[in-house]
């Protein structure tokens, strides 16, 4: 579940700010006076868990104003998830070693106070020692990711320089950093679903619903039998024959290779995703009519 937020210069957020969300009862509202916050810090979340264009955030006109949005004052937004540990994948290499990365984030969110920024920290810090009381470190991982605004790859928010990626000469190594979480982000977020409807979005509109969002809303039991129905040997085999195929065209360009974002083969989830993405796109959703006799 999602437990807390940390945002700088998002929307009507300027500076950095800790956002506690859910103390673990998997209930959280949201209550305050038009203009406080309240519908940024749900945009917010979608903007991380959907992976939306960072190009696209919403940055906070004063901060953006004043020019200070750059380097090290830069927009983020990272999101704190308390996830039961039986509940990350982690039955293939890949998985496996992500999962690795989220048991040592994980320890040292549970163990070490963050120092960063002592408003902030503060408060997270306080916010972590209750989750303490209630949830054992040993069964539940506490894990940080987000993104930065037109910067690419992962962020860590307030312990992104706590991780040890320093250099000889003491400092940090972002470059080494990112190669290390390669495909982490991903890795998480395959976990979640979420279904952000703004406020504004009118009825008509939200009728038709789009296809990922259907994903959201689907009982996870026809994940389950669509994964029956492909198995991994199929799923092992589809990544053989297209690897051959894209070495052939390899050899034939000469000068040009294909490089993966953030993994090299198809997984489970991708294909998942596209099949349902695939059915729901030949069909549309319409209001029933009664025929009167």
């Amino acid at each position: 579940m999602i437990v807390a937020l940390h945002l700088r210069h998002f929307k009507v957020y300027k500076g950095i700010h800790f956002v506690p969300l859910s103390n673990g009862d998997k209930f959280c509202s949201l209550i305050g006076e038009n203009g406080t916050g309240k519908s940024s810090i749900l945009e917010a979340i979608d903007f991380v868990l959907n992976k939306k264009d960072i190009k696209e955030w919403p940055i906070n006109n004063d901060a953006k104003a004043k020019g200070g949005i750059k380097g090290a004052n830069s927009p983020f937004i990272t999101i704190t998830l308390l996830i039961k540990k039986e509940s990350l994948r982690h039955t293939n290499a890949e998985d496996s070693k992500h999962f690795k990365t989220a048991q040592r984030i994980s320890k040292q969110l549970w163990e070490s106070n963050i120092k960063s920024n002592s408003r902030t920290s503060d408060g997270f810090n306080e916010y972590r020692n209750n989750l303490a009381l209630k949830y054992n470190k040993d069964e539940y991982l506490l894990v940080m990711i987000g993104k930065r605004a037109n910067e690419p790859g992962i962020y860590f928010g307030p312990i992104h320089y706590e991780l040890g990626f320093f250099n000889t000469e003491g400092k940090h190594n972002e470059s080494d950093l990112q190669k290390q979480f390669e495909g982490f982000y991903d890795y998480i977020i395959s976990h979640y679903a979420y279904l952000y409807i703004p406020v504004e979005t009118d009825a008509q509109l939200y009728t038709k619903l789009e296809t990922q969002d259907m994903q959201k809303l689907m009982d996870k039991n026809i994940h389950k039998e669509i994964e029956k129905a492909i198995t991994n040997k199929v799923l092992k085999g589809i990544n053989i024959e297209l690897n051959k195929f894209v070495e052939e065209i390899e050899a034939t360009l000469e000068s040009y290779q294909y490089k993966g974002k953030s993994k090299n083969s198809l997984t489970m989830p991708d294909l998942i995703s596209k099949i349902i993405e695939a059915y729901f796109s030949i069909k549309i959703l319409n209001k029933k009519t009664r025929i009167r006799l």
